[in-house]
């Protein structure tokens, strides 16, 4: 009895690893779509632009609100895989989306996220509505 008992687990374990993995992707990017939206409200309601700055880098990003900065780590095995919005000035390594006060991005893009086996899910910001969606396919 204890001997399939240890079978089983050996054939189960891999697949409780890799669908751990995969909650943490969809808990990350879920978090990220979200931050993003309220950062636009945020700009509709204050009448102030507020962004959001990738640190590809550092795997992490910052909130910038008004009155209200955040930083926020992505969990542990997520990084960024691919993103596509324009460097902020001078500085290498950290890409920026803003909403103007009418909740207008600064442009359309989007950010994928990985897990240590490399699955990727994308978050999306439609240009001039800024409709943020999320994605199992990059687009092109």
């Amino acid at each position: 009895m204890l001997s399939l008992m240890g079978v089983l687990s050996l054939i189960a374990f891999p697949y409780l690893t890799h669908h751990m993995q995969r909650q943490e992707l969809e808990v990350a990017v879920r978090q990220m779509t979200t931050e993003i939206r309220l950062a636009q409200q945020k700009a509709i309601s204050s009448g102030k632009q507020g962004s959001l700055d990738f640190y590809i880098y550092a795997d992490h990003y910052r909130i910038n609100l008004p009155g209200e900065r955040k930083r926020v780590d992505l969990p542990g095995g997520i990084s960024y895989a691919y993103i596509n919005f324009p460097q902020k000035g001078s500085v290498f390594g950290i890409r920026e989306l803003s909403f103007s006060r009418t909740g207008a991005p600064n442009r359309g893009g989007t950010i994928g996220l990985k897990n240590e086996k490399e699955e990727r899910l994308y978050v999306i910001v439609t240009p001039a509505t800024g409709r943020v969606r999320t994605s199992t396919e990059r687009p092109d």
